[in-house]
């Protein structure tokens, strides 16, 4: 990815791009920053102008580097909200949300979640969340 500090793109980052634009976003420039947070790298948009990107921050570079909400379009709340510590967690959590929301889709985002785990990465099983009877929060991307 260049422009990202030397960092490595992470591993399953197609993937990220093929679930956001599940849930109707679309890939934009990560070159396109302007008026963005300079750690901020855009990944996909909303039609509202919501972007959801990697934040490359100063840290050292064998650190996966956070997914993050920028709220820069018309939203009256700017800055940039945490979903996940890296693209793996939210990879995840996109198929648990599916999974436990009944999603007609959910078969197929769970075998896009679970396809490219490394090994000692555990696969996302259908029904976990509704078994542990927590249920999900879902953030808005």
């Amino acid at each position: 990815m260049a422009g990202c500090g030397g960092s490595q793109s992470p591993r399953r980052l197609s993937t990220l791009l093929q679930l956001l634009q599940f849930k109707g976003m679309a890939p934009c420039d990560p070159a396109d920053r302007k008026g963005l947070n300079p750690f901020f790298i855009p990944m996909a948009t909303d039609v509202d102008g919501t972007k959801v990107g990697l934040l490359r921050w100063p840290t050292p570079e064998h650190l996966a580097m956070p997914l993050v909400r920028s709220n820069s379009g018309s939203s009256p709340s700017s800055g940039l909200q945490l979903l996940a510590t890296d693209v793996d967690h939210y990879i995840k959590r996109i198929a648990a949300e599916e999974d436990f929301k009944g999603s007609p889709m959910a078969r197929e985002v769970i075998a896009l979640a679970n396809n490219g785990l490394w090994d000692s990465q555990e696969p996302y099983v259908a029904g976990s969340v509704k078994k542990l009877g927590y249920g999900v929060e879902s953030p808005a991307a």
